[in-house]
Parts: C-alpha cells; structure tokens; sequence
C-alpha cells in the first residue's frame, strides 16, 4: 500500500510548498511510517505537526500541474514511469522514474515562483 504514496522526504517538500488537500494517510515525523487515516478529513489545518500529509502520486502530481508549473506544461509518462516534462517555452527535462519527475517539478517550482498559475 505505501507504493500509492509519495515517500516522506517527498512529502515534506510539498508541505514546504503548500500542499494542504485532504489525505487518506500521513506520515509520522519521528519514525517515517505511514498511517492510514479512517476518517477521510486529514488535512493540514487537522492534524498534529508530529504528521506529515502523505499524497497520493496521482494527487501530487495534478496538485503540482494545477497549482505550482507554468501554465501549459505537460508531463508525459512512460509504461516505466520515465518520460519527459515539457514547458510552456518547449523546453524538455527528461526523467527516468516518477520520483526523479516530482523532484524536477518540485525544483522547476521552487526556482521560478513567478511561472505559477
């Protein structure tokens, strides 16, 4: 099951960006485990700052394209998860696995705030 989620040290830079959408799990700051949530309302402004927010992938990555990339980006995906990130001024970032692509989003993000829609 955890497969479905981002791993923490993922996790946390999303929080530092400002993820804050409702999670079906959250990660434990102190021992890095994944709890799953029953109550399907965990959400940042919800839960203690022991926790983490654990996104699913499909979660971050349209929260990321929605809310933090240039408008017109496009993130094209292998059966491999490798693929290619593709900006608004056609410029290509390659990647070889989904969290390398998260990654370069998240630094395309952090390094051009004035791009986000």
């Amino acid at each position: 099951m955890e497969k479905q989620f981002v791993p923490y040290e993922l996790a946390l830079k999303l929080k530092e960006l400002g993820f804050d959408e409702e999670c079906l799990a959250v990660w434990d700051n102190q021992t890095k485990e994944l709890f799953l949530n029953d109550t399907r309302d965990l959400s940042i402004k919800k839960i203690p700052t022991v926790f983490t927010l654990a996104t699913t992938w499909s979660q971050a990555f349209d929260w990321m394209l929605n809310e933090k990339m240039p408008p017109l980006s496009s993130i094209l995906f292998m059966n491999d998860w490798s693929g290619n990130i593709e900006l608004a001024d056609r410029k290509k970032i390659v990647f070889i696995s989904r969290e390398e692509c998260l990654e370069k989003i998240i630094e395309i993000s952090v390094k051009s705030p004035n791009l986000k829609h």
